[in-house]
């Protein structure tokens, strides 16, 4: 598989999420949008307003090893997963957003993390 065809599947198969949005993933957090521009895909959160002052940047730097460790230990051919990212465009950015819709967090997720 090329990496623009690699591209192509990931972005389709995370616009396939939508259809199962919004999805609670934890006590506190719930996942109701993802969407692309270009090879950039967002990923819209809302998390229980009365956490938001736990949202800080060491919450974020966990966030985003965790969202690696989790995403990486689901896929099948992990090694190979994490070197078509390391080469390719697409770029992840998970966007936090409060009860009221107030953004309180971006985490950006590059293809550089990926990088065995």
């Amino acid at each position: 598989m090329s990496i623009e065809e690699f591209e192509n599947y990931i972005i389709e198969k995370y616009k396939d999420v939508n259809k199962t949005l919004p999805m609670k993933v934890d006590e506190i957090t719930t996942l109701f949008g993802v969407m692309n521009m270009g090879k950039t895909l967002f990923f819209k959160y809302r998390i229980d307003s009365k956490y938001a002052d736990y949202i800080n940047n060491e919450w974020a730097i966990k966030y985003k090893e965790q969202t690696l460790l989790n995403m990486m230990s689901s896929i099948p051919n992990s090694e190979e997963f994490a070197t078509y990212m390391s080469r390719s465009s697409i770029k992840m950015t998970y966007l936090i957003f409060d009860n009221k819709d107030n953004l309180i967090r971006t985490i950006h997720v590059t293809p550089k993390d990926f990088e065995l």
